[in-house]
């Protein structure tokens, strides 16, 4: 911690605008850093300090400005609390440069090494749970040259796309994390030039906004939530320079299972609901599909039981708008998922079991993250009813394939249902079945 500078008369102040006192600024800069895995146990000593003129290491600022921003509804930087470090680095921001420039600058960033451990650490900022604008760039008419050169390269790397997001739903966000990356920032960055015809770089940012919003998910699924967010900002700017509404919901979409998983149950609903409202006829069903199925889950967190169920009809009368079989058949099991765990928020067991039942039967062998996830709550579920036996069934399932996969989340959903099984270790089955989940866990 850098040496006393004398009385912090900034940060006293914001204390007074919060009315907080020490104790409670402690335990917000406590909550923050939780949701990134970061353990603090600060306290009112630590704050008495703090205003002493001690300042915390930078990563620690970075949580004070978000636990001040979310009590007093507006950003702050670092020298609003009198905190700023003379060595603390500029993030590139999405908003002060074109879609590909800001992919540019944040992958540069993302790669240097020393520079990556900060990012993965970065809070989750509130203010950023919002939707923005759909400000749709104009349509150009296409030169008279035919690109056909960018028009081969383009078809390439919606093919290496989709080879990516296999390789995730198989194994995981921690794995060719830094292929992406590395794909991105050669390949992708490098097929743009200034003859290219509009159509082509359209096609060009809408893909390149797709691989983004991909790449945002792995560092969701590894809980970097920070930098989840920054590379959704970047997706949204490529999307919009693009004019593809699709991108633009799919990140949306994104955006809203973040803000629930971390919590933020109200930013969640909000952001889906309003993205409906923004979709119209020409959006691709699955992504409408995933939208309406996200809102009942974020409903359902705020104990809404009229929203859940509307949004669950509607997408269930929406389905057969899906026309390719095999989109047919992952939007069906991404939606029974949806409604499962939008129905055990609501306590309705039956339901919640039939519809996750329903999901893992039309899971195919490459969706093995998600099909880990459906059977982590298919097992909670089983649990919370005391049914020990069935609870273990199916955890046994999730246990045979949990090594397969690289993923936080999925690591943090084992570990949450290892500690539940702890309080019926006394039961035969529990103890058996807990003696092979702790030696998973090494």
């Amino acid at each position: 911690m850098p040496k006393n500078n004398g009385e912090n008369s900034r940060l006293r102040a914001l204390l007074r605008d919060a009315k907080w006192t020490n104790q409670n600024l402690a335990l917000a800069v406590n909550s923050v850093a939780a949701e990134v895995g970061i353990v603090l146990r600060y306290d009112r000593t630590t704050v008495s300090h703090w205003l002493s003129g001690s300042k915390p290491r930078s990563q620690v600022v970075t949580f004070v400005v978000e636990a001040f921003a979310r009590r007093l509804g507006r950003f702050l930087s670092p020298s609003d609390l009198g905190m700023a470090h003379e060595d603390q680095g500029r993030l590139p921001e999405a908003d002060e440069s074109s879609g590909m420039a800001a992919l540019h600058d944040l992958l540069a960033t993302d790669l240097d090494a020393t520079r990556r451990v900060w990012m993965t650490e970065l809070p989750f900022r509130i203010d950023w749970a919002e939707m923005p604008p759909w400000q749709e760039s104009p349509r150009e008419k296409p030169a008279s040259t035919h690109d056909k050169v960018s028009r081969g390269k383009i078809v390439a790397v919606n093919r290496i796309a989709s080879a990516f997001a296999e390789v995730d739903a198989a194994f995981g966000g921690g794995t060719a994390r830094g292929a992406l990356m590395a794909y991105l920032a050669t390949d992708v960055l490098g097929c743009r030039h200034p003859h290219m015809d509009r159509n082509s770089e359209r096609k060009l940012l809408a893909t390149a906004s797709l691989l983004t919003t991909l790449l945002a998910f792995k560092c969701f699924d590894n809980l970097e939530h920070g930098l989840t967010q920054r590379y959704h900002r970047v997706a949204l700017k490529l999307a919009e320079e693009s004019g593809d509404l699709n991108e633009h919901l799919r990140v949306l979409c994104g955006m809203s299972v973040q803000a629930g998983f971390l919590g933020h149950h109200a930013q969640a609903a909000r952001l889906a609901h309003r993205a409906i409202g923004r979709a119209d006829g020409g959006v691709q069903p699955d992504i409408y599909i995933a939208l309406l199925g996200q809102a009942a889950v974020s409903y359902a967190a705020l104990a809404q039981c009229r929203y859940t169920a509307m949004f669950l009809a509607r997408a269930d009368r929406h389905i057969e708008d899906v026309v390719s079989t095999r989109t047919l058949d992952s939007t069906r099991a991404d939606l029974a998922y949806r409604a499962g765990h939008a129905l055990l928020q609501l306590r309705d067991y039956a339901r919640a079991e039939r519809r996750l039942q329903e999901s893992l039967r039309l899971r195919t062998d490459d969706e093995r993250r998600s099909r880990l996830l459906a059977t982590h709550l298919l097992a909670d579920l089983h649990l919370r009813q005391r049914n020990l036996d069935q609870a273990c069934s199916v955890w046994t399932r999730f246990l045979d394939e949990y090594h397969y996969v690289q993923s936080r989340r999925v690591t943090t959903a084992f570990l949450a249902f290892q500690r539940k099984l702890h309080a019926y270790r006394q039961h035969p089955t529990v103890r058996r079945v807990l003696t092979e989940s702790e030696r998973l866990a090494g």
